[in-house]
């Protein structure tokens, strides 16, 4: 039984697949009525915990690779839900079927400064018959990866900075059906917390590039992905016009005159100006 039960962990450790995903910025890149495709590659590696039958122990440097499509949904000017679906693979193993859900959410706006928040979902199923020796094993992997994250994401022009910590958690169950017994194994990983950091570069108004990183004290990933955006900007729902009804500006105060109170006017770009409402005829 000892020897069965090497063999079994030998098998676990080589052809289990979980997955490490690209978050992108934690705020939302979509208005209501808009969408997105972001073409993804992600890559990493995490140590998980293993637990069954009074025996536990942690599968060291579990690396993956994940080839998925997202699509994206302007809820809400400062909200959006996305769909990914794509292929995990580990090691020499042929790719399986992955699929994820999440949310963004923007706290704040400022000119060049937001708040918000992502949440996602992402779920691998694999199974796998594997002849070793004169031994016959038989596997099923079902996985779920939950990610939290939270921060600013600053913008320059056409280049956005974002990052700030997160929260990293691995849910799922390996089923093994080995000399006619079958056993089930709990996963989970096997640290929670960590930070991201990426970069954002707009090529056009509708194309952007992504690069990212997440870090956790067991598990390290780098992400890249292509996002093409479609959709019509309403006039009122730009950025820039989103921000000039947020912003007041108070004009200087002339002191040399003797103030009555103000008035909101806008000017010829939008802007929302504070003006100071003086007497008549007073010198300066």
């Amino acid at each position: 039984m000892k020897k069965s039960i090497q063999i079994l962990i030998y098998f676990l450790i080589f052809n289990s697949v979980f997955a490490v995903t690209r978050m992108g910025p934690p705020v939302s890149g979509l208005q209501k009525g808009q969408s997105n495709l972001s073409l993804e590659y992600s890559n990493g590696q995490t140590d998980i915990e293993i637990e069954g039958y009074g025996l536990k122990g942690t599968l060291e440097d579990i690396e993956t690779d994940f080839i998925s499509a997202r699509i994206g949904i302007g809820m809400m000017d400062k909200s959006e839900i996305f769909f990914r679906f794509g292929a995990a693979q580990l090691e020499n193993y042929d790719r399986n079927f992955g699929w994820g859900v999440g949310l963004k959410t923007t706290f704040s706006n400022s000119e060049n400064l937001d708040w918000g928040s992502l949440f996602q979902i992402n779920s691998t199923y694999a199974s796998e018959v594997v002849n070793f020796g004169f031994y016959s094993f038989s596997d099923e992997v079902d996985l779920y990866e939950f990610q939290f994250a939270f921060g600013p994401s600053y913008h320059n022009q056409n280049l956005c900075l974002y990052g700030g910590p997160y929260m990293h958690l691995i849910q799922g169950n390996e089923d093994v059906d080995i000399m006619g017994s079958h056993l089930t194994f709990d996963l989970k990983q096997a640290s929670e917390f960590g930070g991201y950091a990426g970069l954002l570069l707009e090529m056009d108004k509708n194309a952007a590039f992504n690069v990212e990183g997440q870090w956790t004290g067991d598990s390290h990933a780098i992400g890249i992905g292509f996002i093409f955006k479609f959709g019509k900007t309403s006039p009122d729902t730009t950025r820039k016009k989103r921000l000039e009804d947020e912003i007041i500006m108070t004009e200087k105060i002339d002191p040399n005159k003797k103030l009555l109170g103000y008035r909101v006017e806008t000017d010829k770009y939008g802007s929302r100006i504070k003006r100071p409402v003086y007497e008549e005829n007073q010198e300066k």
